[in-house]
């Protein structure tokens, strides 16, 4: 069931979602654009909600290293829309799928009500807009993706909504970047163009959250992170954009606790 986790933001930040299916939805993978029902029509809504299956029904199946849904009663291809809910009944997530695969819209919401994502697939992969909102309704997070790659400008927002950072993608390659202080300030540090240079990022109450250097459009070399007590959390070196060797890690009084090794971005045992 991984695939509806909404993981949190900050793994969207270091790399950066989901849907489509039938109940009567017109979505078309073999063109450029999808045709999407409109989900914010509370009438179209209801429908989509009452004739969507539960999630924990179908069966999630690994083929060809792709996780393919299935209709358990049928042994087929699922095609239409999944749900899971919150204990209050109300929607948590809500997928379209096609022939198995997410296939139009993805959307999730909070605890609270308030919409958490709204992103559209194209036969499984992500495909158009991708946003994400904070817990009080503001934008955190929106960008564009063709055919599974980020492109275009991605924008990021602190909690009060003022602007955190802008990323630009130019055919899935990560190009030029500008970050901001939670006051407004333009960065000092981040120094990115053309793939290579500096980037660093802030927590919301404006410490330092991260800092390392890209060339071609990839993490590389040594990378700092810190608490938002400005106490250093992490430190180690990334090769050709994955994590690679020894990784420190220290609590938030800056006492290192832990030591992960990695090759080529996959944590060995020791």
């Amino acid at each position: 069931m991984k695939k509806l986790i909404l993981f949190p933001l900050a793994i969207f930040l270091g790399g950066c979602g989901g849907e489509q299916g039938g109940n009567g939805n017109n979505a078309n993978a073999s063109t450029e654009t999808l045709e999407l029902l409109d989900v914010d029509d509370p009438k179209v809504f209801a429908e989509v909600l009452a004739g969507s299956r539960d999630f924990v029904k179908l069966e999630l199946r690994n083929v060809e290293d792709e996780e393919i849904l299935y209709s358990r009663e049928k042994d087929a291809l699922f095609t239409g829309w999944t749900k899971v809910m919150f204990n209050s009944k109300q929607p948590m997530v809500l997928i379209q799928y096609k022939d198995g695969k997410e296939h139009g819209h993805y959307l999730a919401w909070h605890e609270n009500g308030k919409k958490e994502r709204q992103s559209t697939h194209r036969e499984g992969k992500p495909h158009g807009r991708y946003t994400i909102w904070n817990r009080n309704g503001k934008k955190s997070l929106d960008g564009e993706y063709s055919d599974g790659v980020k492109t275009g400008d991605w924008n990021a927002f602190y909690v009060d909504g003022s602007k955190k950072f802008r990323q630009t993608f130019q055919d899935g390659n990560f190009t030029d970047a500008i970050s901001w202080k939670p006051d407004g300030e333009k960065c000092p540090v981040t120094n990115f163009a053309n793939g290579e240079g500096v980037w660093a990022t802030y927590h919301q109450n404006g410490e330092k959250a991260e800092e390392g250097s890209y060339a071609y459009g990839k993490r590389e070399g040594l990378w700092y992170r810190w608490h938002d007590n400005g106490q250093k959390s992490a430190e180690g070196n990334y090769l050709n954009g994955k994590q690679n060797g020894l990784w420190n890690e220290y609590d938030r009084e800056g006492t290192p606790y832990n030591i992960k090794n990695f090759i080529d971005g996959e944590r060995v045992d020791e």
